[in-house]
């Protein structure tokens, strides 16, 4: 194949056979790296697809104006990070949701994430599919119940939250969950957990919330194209949306890198034939030997 490119473009066409082996060999390494380097673009091009929306980290301090938390967790290295990206030409109407929480230590049961209450597992488009919640590390949409008291199954949870409940992998005190989907995003909260912490007789339920998550609840408005950043909310995905899925085809781009570069190739290879005396010696006396012919 690479032998067909190269006489198209002209450059394997010497009459001399170790020097049209040698030619055949340098453009065929050519077309190699101008394949790589294609697909490597190509691949990118795929990928980008977002843009940065919004992010903040709401972390934990003594006036818990931004976190809520007990026990091990009333720390100030108890911080939740949401970064949210907005999808770009294939992936317009697409949103990409990135949260992290941080702890000193006592590693997270699981981590939930308020939803609309209209939003579906089919509303997540990456990964697919979603982790079942019957797995270690499984994701799990639900009610969960809260009634701002230290009983089980959400102790100091406020109240019921609709949302993604994502268990946490053992022994970490970094977890972070990713997803895309096809809903925008609204102000909302999420709440975290694990067991209990501190001496006999005085064990404490760890647990974790942003500020404003209150009973009665409220989350403020929010204006997409006039953004404003609330620091005791976090952005989650919202009932607005729904798109398919785009189909990632990469062709188009591939494609169109690889024709610039071997339209390059051919324009070096012609504009070399055109001056044959900056050539090397050989290039030279071959052009003498045809001449004589």
């Amino acid at each position: 194949m690479t032998q067909i490119i190269c006489n198209r473009l002209g450059l394997c066409r010497a009459s001399d056979a170790a020097l049209n082996r040698a030619n055949h060999l340098k453009c065929s390494k050519s077309i190699i790296a101008v394949v790589a380097l294609a697909t490597h673009l190509a691949s990118g091009i795929a990928q980008a697809g977002f843009i940065d929306f919004a992010t903040d980290t709401l972390t934990w301090n003594a006036a818990e104006d931004e976190i809520v938390s007990t026990a091990a967790w009333a720390n100030g290295a108890t911080a939740f990070t949401y970064d949210v990206d907005q999808g770009v030409d294939d992936h317009a109407g697409l949103w990409k949701y990135t949260y992290t929480l941080s702890v000193p230590r006592k590693s997270p049961s699981h981590i939930k994430v308020e939803v609309s209450t209209s939003f579906e597992l089919g509303n997540i488009v990456e990964p697919n599919p979603v982790p079942s919640c019957d797995v270690d590390g499984g994701w799990c949409l639900q009610i969960h119940p809260g009634d701002g008291t230290d009983s089980q199954p959400n102790p100091f949870q406020p109240e019921d939250l609709y949302g993604i409940k994502f268990d946490s992998p053992d022994n970490t005190v970094v977890d972070i969950r990713s997803f895309v989907s096809d809903r925008e995003p609204m102000w909302g909260d999420f709440f975290a957990k694990d067991g209990v912490d501190g001496p006999n007789g005085s064990k404490n339920w760890v647990a974790a919330y942003n500020a404003g998550f209150g009973n009665p609840d409220t989350d403020p408005p929010i204006d997409l194209n006039n953004f404003v950043l609330v620091n005791n909310h976090v952005l989650v995905p919202d009932t607005h949306g729904g798109r398919n899925p785009p189909e990632q085809i990469p062709e188009p781009s591939f494609l169109a890198l690889f024709g610039t570069g071997l339209l390059v190739l051919g324009f070096r290879r012609r504009r070399r034939t055109s001056w044959p005396n900056r050539g090397s010696g050989r290039a030279t006396a071959i052009s003498h030997t045809r001449r004589n012919e």
